[in-house]
């Protein structure tokens, strides 16, 4: 963003990446708005999948034995509300992240870092984010709970939080019209879309 002198800016994060776009928005002038989609903020369980790759050379070499398109589809069950709705194009954009052992092993580590030893402070310090942040929670997330959610939208003294219903951890493919809606309204209501 600054090699660019690009600002304003707004970050649209899901999952693991609204964490990463919460705390660009914490410590760069430049991110003015946000949009964020299922973030597990707050402590949580990790999925099961996450749990196996915290396990040092066990996890990664487990994960890299099974097949990418099985961890794939394991992976987006678990993620989208109706099975029904994974197409052959998610499986094989998913599977490629998952193929080899230095991918796995990229993973376990990434996995074994992504809680922070200052996740109180970090935390502590949402309610002074002042700028406008969207929220946008599946009805039925499995993986990061609505409880999240609401939670966060009671910390960001700005925020608003959209419930799409029928829907699980990746609104943005399974329930995409609803969340491009509620993206493009977002961005309508804060002025940012007039300034690109």
């Amino acid at each position: 963003i600054r090699s660019r002198e690009l600002k304003p800016v707004t970050i649209i994060g899901h999952s693991y990446g609204g964490i990463v776009a919460l705390l660009a928005a914490m410590e760069y002038t430049e991110v003015c708005a946000l949009v964020l989609i299922g973030v597990p903020a707050f402590p949580q369980q990790m999925p099961p999948f996450m749990r196996i790759l915290q396990w040092p050379l066990v996890g990664p070499l487990l994960m890299s034995i099974l097949p990418a398109r099985f961890i794939a589809r394991k992976g987006l069950e678990r993620a989208f509300h109706r099975q029904e709705r994974i197409g052959e194009q998610h499986i094989t954009r998913y599977a490629a992240g998952y193929r080899g052992y230095p991918a796995a092993r990229g993973l376990a580590q990434t996995v074994r870092q992504m809680i922070p030893p200052d996740y109180a402070r970090i935390i502590s310090r949402y309610k002074q984010l002042t700028l406008p942040v969207l929220l946008i929670w599946g009805e039925q997330d499995r993986i990061v709970s609505i409880s999240q959610g609401e939670r966060l939208h009671d910390d960001l003294p700005a925020s608003s939080l959209v419930i799409i219903p029928d829907c699980g951890h990746n609104p943005h493919e399974e329930q995409h019209v609803a969340t491009y809606v509620a993206i493009r309204d977002f961005l309508a209501d804060n002025m940012v879309s007039k300034i690109f």
